[in-house]
């Protein structure tokens, strides 16, 4: 899983509006949920059989419990969301330096994000994502970068629509072969999520959140497709529109149910993806919306230079 790990299991845990309240840390939401710092060995070792329980993946996958310590006592960044005491879901990152074009001193990749399947739907995963943002900002910290499955659809839909963020950087099997039902053992392609932390749209979002809103609706600009979803669920390249102002790419309605059950779909869904998105995100085109099931990438302008 790797990859913030939010890879296939934040989205679900993260799509439904409405229900908290509070995008920092420290005081619970409408749910009783409260997100803070774990505290001592035993929180920590929860965190750790959290990641076993989420992503089904070999104890030797799981950052351990003493690591995740040492992170925290190097000034880390580790987030637990708790439920009348118990771990719901968590969120754990460390520093970052300055690596493309948007990136101005230190920042903070958060590696995974992680929700309990019995919190999945109910809003954590969110409330983990804004926790972070005010995680960051309270020690002057600007942008924030995460990597995921980019045929993952929920994932995208909060990435982009919910958070705010951007991407400009594909990775072409980043973790190398994925185990298990959620990795389908095909390669990790990921897309790069980078969050400016201090963006309008992102404050205006998290300002929306506080209160129990989602974001408002923002009209999309005519674009031309690449890749759509066809009658029957499939891939269906478009002859390429390079140069247009706009592009739309689609990806599968559920690509965890693909890559457990029907991996020679979900493989030429990924082909398909990274045709598409590969040559063109960061060579002259942004990810910066996911909506009706598609990415939308527009021509790139050039970066904030005001830090």
């Amino acid at each position: 899983m790797g990859a913030d790990r939010e890879s296939a299991n934040t989205g679900s845990g993260a799509t439904r509006g409405g229900a908290n309240r509070g995008a920092g840390t420290g005081g619970a939401d409408a749910t009783g949920i409260v997100v803070r710092e774990p505290e001592g060995m035993e929180e920590l070792r929860a965190l750790e059989a959290l990641q076993l329980e989420v992503w089904g993946f070999e104890a030797i996958e799981a950052v351990p419990a003493a690591h995740i310590r040492a992170t925290q006592h190097a000034g880390g960044m580790v987030l637990g969301a708790f439920a009348n005491g118990r771990l719901a879901g968590f969120a754990y990152g460390f520093a970052a330096l300055p690596h493309g074009p948007w990136e101005r001193g230190t920042g903070v990749h958060s590696h995974m994000v992680a929700v309990r399947p019995a919190f999945q739907g109910t809003g954590v995963g969110r409330r983990l994502k804004w926790a972070q943002r005010t995680w960051c900002l309270e020690r002057g910290i600007d942008w924030m970068t995460w990597t995921f499955d980019p045929m993952q659809a929920r994932n995208a839909r909060l990435n982009f629509h919910h958070l705010g963020a951007r991407s400009r950087e594909y990775l072409i099997d980043f973790y190398g072969t994925m185990p298990g039902a959620l990795g389908g053992n095909q390669a990790s392609d990921r897309l790069l999520a980078f969050w400016d932390l201090r963006d309008e749209g992102v404050s205006q979002r998290a300002g929306r959140f506080t209160v129990g809103l989602g974001p408002e609706a923002e009209p999309l600009p005519d674009a031309a497709w690449i890749l759509e979803r066809g009658v029957a669920g499939e891939p269906l390249a478009r002859p390429a529109a390079d140069g247009a102002r706009a592009l739309r790419v689609a990806v599968p309605e559920d690509a965890t149910r693909l890559l457990g059950s029907e991996p020679q779909a979900a493989a030429r869904w990924r082909h398909a993806v990274r045709e598409a998105l590969e040559p063109r995100v960061g060579r002259g085109y942004l990810v910066t919306a996911f909506e009706g099931g598609a990415y939308l990438l527009e021509r790139e302008r050039a970066p904030r230079n005001d830090r």
